[in-house]
């Protein structure tokens, strides 16, 4: 049986209605939804709970 390999996920400011280019994308959603926090707090000055950029992620599946 083969390994199925964790879907690369993506999230980017452009997708949320931001003029930015930044993106974040990894087989761990961890990891992008935390460096998208870290990015939209230190850049665009909001705060998005994990939560939050979850629901982002699972609606755009």
């Amino acid at each position: 049986m083969a390994m199925m390999k964790n879907p690369i996920v993506k999230l980017q400011c452009s997708d949320y209605g931001y003029d930015c280019t930044y993106s974040s994308s990894d087989r761990n959603i961890s990891i992008v939804i935390n460096n998208f926090q870290k990015h939209m707090s230190d850049k665009h000055f909001i705060d998005y709970s994990y939560e939050t950029v979850l629901q982002f992620i699972l609606r755009k599946q």
